[in-house]
């Protein structure tokens, strides 16, 4: 099964990093691609596609530069994107489209206005990521909302994100929580830092340090007053 996850640029934000997170889980059976929206072009953007592809995830970038001083360059993007999309979806014919967050959002709805006969064996899955949605645009919420909740794509990533979307657009979706990797603890006073001090030294040296200080302090304050 191939799957394509739609971002909105290949650099550093929270839907990003769960898009690059479920395709370099590396599922068995599942191709993975990547495809942005706006062109990335931040120093962590090339460090990004490489991470993907050293997993095996194909990256596709976009052919509009990334302007992110005004929402209203999101937006042409998004208006732009069908051109790009058709020429990977012929391509490589994917199973899945998943998007992540407004941007892409829009850019496949207005993809699917304009060739909807190329997703019609797609399955279409749209991870809600925000509280807040199409800020001061409550007709393009409309419209974008309308054609999610018609595919049953929308899947929420905490209560808080579905509570909020069912208030305002009359559905409560299913919430699937963003995966975490498994991180090695490690003991904190067995930890040492650079300098080669164990960090129980430094606790218990700012012990000594608060104690005294409040020592010093209740003798001051105790102290008898001396008169002129």
């Amino acid at each position: 099964m191939r799957t394509f996850h739609l971002i909105t640029h290949f650099s550093l934000g929270g839907a990003e990093r769960v898009a690059a997170n479920i395709a370099e889980s590396q599922t068995h059976g599942m191709e993975y691609h990547v495809v942005e929206i706006m062109r990335g072009r931040t120093a962590y953007t090339p460090k990004f596609i490489a991470e993907l592809e050293q997993a095996g995830v194909r990256c596709h970038r976009s052919w509009m530069p990334d302007v992110s001083f005004h929402f209203l360059f999101e937006r042409i993007a998004a208006l732009l994107f069908p051109l790009r999309m058709l020429y990977i979806m012929l391509r490589w014919r994917p199973d899945v489209i998943h998007t992540h967050t407004e941007t892409p959002d829009l850019a496949l709805y207005v993809f699917s206005r304009l060739f909807p006969f190329m997703l019609r064996r797609v399955k279409i899955v749209r991870t809600i990521h925000n509280t807040r949605l199409w800020t001061g645009l409550p007709r393009t919420a409309r419209w974008v909302e309308t054609f999610f909740k018609s595919l049953d794509a929308n899947i929420a990533i905490s209560d808080s994100v579905r509570d909020s979307y069912a208030e305002r657009f009359g559905e409560v979706p299913p919430i699937i929580n963003n995966g975490v990797a498994e991180v090695e603890q490690t003991d904190y006073f067995n930890t040492s830092t650079p300098q080669g001090v164990h960090l129980s030294q430094v606790h218990q040296q700012n012990l000594n340090t608060s104690t005294f200080n409040t020592q010093h302090s209740t003798n001051l304050n105790t102290s008898t007053p001396q008169h002129l």
